[in-house]
């Protein structure tokens, strides 16, 4: 069995106790066999202890060893901070961004891509969409969507109107005059 030992400061006029809780049931403590200090609450820095690692880019990556609160800090705002782009996300595939580029996703690849938006219509970066001239005709129109209200003044004449389409039940009454 080993012996204990407890030794003071000479000069010093303080109490050392040991306490037991006021209770029925044994206890033990077991000491780790090695030198230094014991852990406790009363420590106010971790630089003395071994298994605390301080550093901010945790390029150690080790599993034994505790980080201090302020490596963890640095590290996840220097991370974060980084994080500021699209293309750094894992399911965004950015090729050559260009001037009203959408980002579409992609059920292929899963993931998001950007592309132009072109043909008949085309965007501008602004967020103007240009429809290109003769892209829509009558088979994009709902019925009866065009009225009166909607023709330029002077847009519809004789050469807009069809033979024999004109007959009396689309002429106004009193509509013509000498």
């Amino acid at each position: 069995m080993s012996k204990i030992k407890i030794q003071g400061d000479a000069g010093g006029t303080g109490i050392f106790t040991i306490a037991s809780p006021n209770s029925s049931t044994n206890r033990t403590i077991t000491l780790p066999d090695d030198t230094g200090t014991i852990v406790t609450s009363a420590q106010t820095s971790t630089a003395a202890y071994s298994f605390v690692v301080d550093e901010d880019n945790m390029a150690s990556d080790l599993a034994t060893k505790v980080p201090s609160q302020q490596s963890v800090k640095a590290y996840v705002d220097a991370q974060v901070g980084a994080e500021n782009t699209l293309a750094e996300d894992n399911d965004v595939n950015i090729t050559s961004a260009a001037d009203g580029s959408m980002l579409l996703y992609d059920t292929g690849t899963s993931k998001w891509i950007d592309n132009v938006m072109s043909g008949h219509a085309t965007l501008a970066d602004t967020g103007v969409i240009t429809i290109a001239n003769d892209a829509v005709d009558s088979q994009h129109l709902a019925a009866d969507s065009i009225d009166a209200e909607h023709y330029a003044a002077g847009s519809v004449d004789a050469t807009a109107i069809g033979d024999d389409v004109v007959n009396s039940q689309h002429i106004a009454a009193d509509s013509i005059d000498a």
